[in-house]
């Protein structure tokens, strides 16, 4: 439904039910943002693991690249949702994942680098593969002229622990030192968040 009030009443009833009992509406939803609705409601009820290939086929279908923003960021927070719900995590599932967004990242759009920024950054952790990922948000950081931003990228890449260079884990380092002293604005709470970093 085009209503996302509606779509979210759907989902509140469908995850009051036995998945088994709604699944097959899978196969004849054609829309993404039904697709995601479904999905969603699907990793909620799925305390087993039972669908969980399931799950990761349909998110690997959605061709990423086609969806409107709105539905990129969705499918991003369902990628977290589902690996975050999983009792155990399949590496073919991180493969899968990996595979599917990398090409995407960096995006255009800045709220969709800083969700994939955050699943790109769990799953090269898992992978033990983060080079690729090292590089993009290094390149997003030298980029950005938001302090915000700029923060999330760094506290992001402390997820990633193989795939950096020397040079980059003192540019790490040095921005690290930077933000701590630069943009706190004196709020010791912002400044303990970034130590925390």
């Amino acid at each position: 439904h085009e209503d996302r009030f509606v779509r979210y009443a759907a989902k509140t009833i469908l995850e009051r039910n036995p998945p088994a009992t709604w699944l097959s509406a899978m196969n004849e939803v054609k829309t993404v943002d039904g697709k995601i609705t479904l999905l969603t409601a699907l990793i909620r009820t799925d305390t087993t693991d039972t669908d969980q290939e399931l799950v990761f086929d349909e998110l690997a279908q959605l061709g990423f690249e086609d969806l409107e923003e709105a539905q990129q960021l969705a499918v991003l927070r369902l990628y977290a949702l589902a690996f975050l719900r999983s009792q155990t995590i399949d590496t073919k599932e991180v493969e899968i994942a990996y595979d599917h967004l990398l090409p995407h990242y960096p995006s255009d759009s800045k709220l969709v680098n800083r969700e994939l920024s955050r699943v790109l950054s769990y799953l090269a952790s898992e992978k033990g593969e983060g080079k690729a990922v090292v590089e993009r948000t290094f390149d997003l950081i030298e980029s950005s002229d938001d302090p915000i931003e700029f923060v999330h990228y760094l506290t992001v890449l402390r997820a990633v622990p193989d795939g950096w260079t020397m040079p980059q884990r003192a540019a790490y380092k040095h921005w690290m030192e930077y933000a701590r002293n630069s943009l706190t604005g004196g709020d010791p709470d912002v400044e303990q968040f970034i130590v925390c970093c």
